[in-house]
């Protein structure tokens, strides 16, 4: 069964959203400033290995498909351990946005095609 729904060319695009909804969110929902800091440093670091990664919207394809995905299961690593961090765990809004923002980013994950593909593709969707 394929479960491959989003070329490699549709996941940069999706992480570009991600990264800004990382640096806005937080502060347009009220998160507090511990919150809005770690979504911050989130929201920048994405943006800039997403820059530097082999897919159509980058700027400069520097970084491969295969350590994208390490940099990306890092990320998701870190965002579902700090689910237990004291400023998310006691502050409800806090914490369903991140569980929220780490099941998003984890099926963008999952659902990508990883295979090594033209970054020139003619076409934007899958």
């Amino acid at each position: 069964m394929e479960r491959h729904l989003l070329s490699f060319n549709q996941h940069g695009l999706n992480d570009h959203f991600f990264s800004v909804s990382a640096l806005l969110m937080p502060r347009v929902i009220g998160l507090n400033s511990t919150s809005v800091k770690f979504y911050t440093i989130l929201g920048i670091s994405l943006f800039a290995y997403n820059a530097l990664s082999d897919h159509r919207f980058a700027f400069k394809r520097y970084l491969s498909l295969k350590t994208h995905k390490r940099i990306d299961i890092a990320n998701v690593c870190l965002l579902c351990a700090a689910t237990g961090l004291p400023a998310f765990k006691k502050n409800k809004k806090q914490l369903i946005f991140n569980l929220g923002y780490s099941i998003l980013a984890t099926a963008n994950i999952f659902f990508s095609d990883w295979k090594k593909e033209p970054a020139h593709r003619t076409h934007l969707f899958i």
